[in-house]
């Protein structure tokens, strides 16, 4: 008998950021790996595309909010009676001069490194 130590099988995760770069294949591979997904992400929409064509679920998440994140847990536990993985991957990746920052993509940026 051989055992796949990658195997996901029969567990519950969340990939918030999900919908886009590491987050998206980190959601593509767990599901690959057996895993009951559930893609969240900021933006609902490519969140629901990536979901449909991994073949997994998914819902919007504002990361900088304690009480969504709270609120996410809580509810895919109480969809499929478990939550063993949770991965973060949220990040912003600004291309420009640190001159050009407003003080709004500032923040925006330290809110999601912190």
């Amino acid at each position: 008998m051989t055992t796949n130590i990658f195997s996901l099988q029969g567990k519950t995760a969340i990939v918030i950021g999900g919908a886009s770069g590491i987050g998206e294949a980190v959601t593509r591979g767990a599901v690959d790996a057996g895993a009951r997904v559930v893609c969240l992400d900021l933006n609902a929409d490519a969140a629901a595309r990536v979901a449909e064509s991994a073949g997994c679920d998914s819902g919007a998440l504002n990361f900088c909010d304690s009480a969504a994140v709270t609120a996410a847990f809580d509810a895919v536990a109480a969809t499929y009676g478990v939550l063993d993985i949770v991965i973060c991957t949220p990040g912003v990746n600004v291309r420009k001069l640190m001159l050009q920052y407003t003080d709004r993509s500032e923040e925006h940026t330290s809110e999601l490194q912190s």
